[in-house]
């Protein structure tokens, strides 16, 4: 069993092209909270108990049904299971292998057995990743808080960072000139150093902001907010806490940033929008879920945006050319499409219907128009 995280977009790919015998799906919703662990795992084995009896009512070969009951059974077990819940779970299993991820956002719970995994709500996880960090900032202290989806809310003791503007400039005072105290400084250069102060403090961050696409979120008051702002090379939340964070707990600072957070997310999807309507008008928008096939097939899209609540069933040839079904064997199109999309590079957004563009449960944003190949865009 391999327990993880978040699916990285080639571990993705690769749960996408996976085909078995039989593919069993769960998504449940669990908690960070011990005391709800035993309803959630009594949950789990109701799943699991359901799919097994489906399994063997369909004349499921006896042996592979014993190496996928024992496979499901420890991932329930009381030892494995209460190790770093988050808000959901996801198990992934086949009779050969098996992937479990604990996830940040909320899941409603799901049972999917076929002859591939059921991914979209994984693909939610991976539109709103809920990590971020909390920068809690003033002349008197720095400290950085870690927002995992997969763990409690952590400081992290950052290489370099300052603890405070006066340690980090080596000055007495941030008033005093070198002069001594009798000489106190003007507006200008006590802004200069906040200037430096901030340089300083954004240089810790970066090795941060390197390792992953997690925005930082600025608790501070004015003017250091503003400094830090323009001085700052991070990827930062637009908006922030303007607020002294020097009397604040962690868990103050985490309530007040969690708002912030949702809204950046926002903030993201309006920029979504926009996209689509400026690209509308240049022919390279596909909002049918024919034409999103098609063109998912021949790596034409940029972006796709799913309906994380819709479901259609039914093939996609080779071309791209679909059929809509819901026979047996039939399988979920929007899943198929999207791991086609994510196999020539797109971005994916899952989201909920009051989010989508369109009515049809996918649209994407095309690299180039619908009926043109990619040497003649080039050639435009």
């Amino acid at each position: 069993m391999t327990r993880l995280n978040l699916p990285t977009i080639d571990e993705l790919i690769t749960l996408a092209n996976a085909r078995s015998d039989v593919c069993v799906s769960i998504y449940l919703e669990t908690s960070p909270l011990k005391l709800n662990r035993d309803y959630c795992r009594l949950e789990l084995q109701g799943m699991i108990k359901k799919a097994l009896t489906e399994i063997e009512a369909a004349g499921f070969d006896k042996r592979r049904l014993a190496t996928l009951k024992q496979t499901l059974e420890e991932v329930a077990g009381p030892d494995d299971f209460c190790l770093n819940q988050a808000n959901s779970l996801a198990i992934l299993a086949t009779p050969d292998a098996s992937w479990v991820f604990n996830l940040a956002n909320r899941l409603v719970n799901q049972l999917s057995i076929s002859d591939r995994f059921y991914l979209k709500p994984l693909f939610r996880a991976l539109t709103f990743s809920q990590k971020a960090y909390i920068l809690a900032l003033s002349e008197n202290m720095v400290k950085v808080i870690s927002l995992q989806p997969e763990s409690e809310p952590i400081e992290l003791d950052q290489p370099d960072l300052p603890q405070d503007a006066l340690s980090a400039l080596n000055l007495p005072s941030m008033t005093a000139s070198h002069k001594g105290p009798e000489n106190p400084v003007d507006g200008s250069e006590r802004k200069m150093r906040l200037a430096d102060y901030a340089r300083k403090v954004n240089e810790a961050l970066v090795s941060l902001d390197q390792k992953d696409d997690a925005p930082f979120i600025l608790v501070a008051t004015e003017p250091l907010a503003s400094i830090f702002r323009k001085e700052a090379t991070v990827k930062m939340t637009e908006g922030g806490v303007m607020t002294s964070p020097d009397k604040l707990s962690d868990s103050e600072l985490i309530a007040l940033a969690r708002p912030v957070l949702d809204q950046h997310y926002q903030d993201e999807l309006s920029e979504v929008r926009e996209l689509f309507e400026q690209r509308s008008g240049q022919k390279l928008v596909a909002m049918d879920v024919a034409e999103v096939a098609k063109a998912a097939t021949y790596g034409m899209i940029s972006l796709v945006l799913v309906d994380f609540d819709r479901n259609i069933s039914g093939y996609i040839d080779e071309n791209g050319n679909i059929e809509f079904s819901d026979e047996p064997g039939s399988y979920g199109l929007i899943d198929e499409i999207v791991k086609r999309s994510l196999e020539s590079g797109a971005r994916i957004l899952a989201v909920r219907q009051d989010d989508m563009v369109g009515d049809s449960g996918i649209a994407a944003v095309l690299r180039y128009p619908l009926g043109q190949t990619e040497t003649e865009s080039q050639s435009l």
